[in-house]
């Protein structure tokens, strides 16, 4: 079975849309928090409108990207850094006014890029019951 990780490895230019989201939109991804750095203890967290939580941003060509891994052990993730399935993750980002994209960086040089025009269309059109489940 193929893994976010090997796939993003195997195939770092080649996204196929719903196709890459229904089979890895329940996978976890992994993103470093910047702030707020004194309020956050370890577990769940539960945002809400009052919690101004800013993750890991990359400037690219496309824009300004939020910057997710593949794996939680990946060493560029900073020493507070949260978790999502991908599905939520790419549904966060497309809500984000001053964000354009995501990208998702496998644990090795490899990585995949979405704009937010492109995963507002996937998401649109992939529902969390159509997602492969991962063990």
């Amino acid at each position: 079975m193929t893994t976010l990780n090997d796939y993003i490895i195997q195939n770092a230019e080649h996204g196929d849309g719903d196709e890459f989201l229904r089979k890895f939109g329940a996978t976890e991804v992994f993103f470093s928090i910047q702030s707020p750095d004194e309020s956050l203890k370890d577990g769940p967290l539960l945002t809400s409108p009052d919690v101004d939580l800013k993750i890991q941003t990359a400037q690219l060509e496309i824009g300004r990207v939020a910057v997710f891994y593949t794996t939680k052990s990946d060493a560029r993730l900073f020493q507070r850094f949260g978790g999502l399935p991908l599905i939520k993750a790419a549904e966060m980002v497309s809500n984000l006014q001053e964000i354009d994209g995501m990208l998702i960086q496998s644990d090795r040089d490899a990585w995949f890029i979405a704009d937010k025009l492109a995963l507002k269309h996937v998401v649109g059109r992939v529902r969390s019951s159509d997602l492969s489940i991962k063990g």
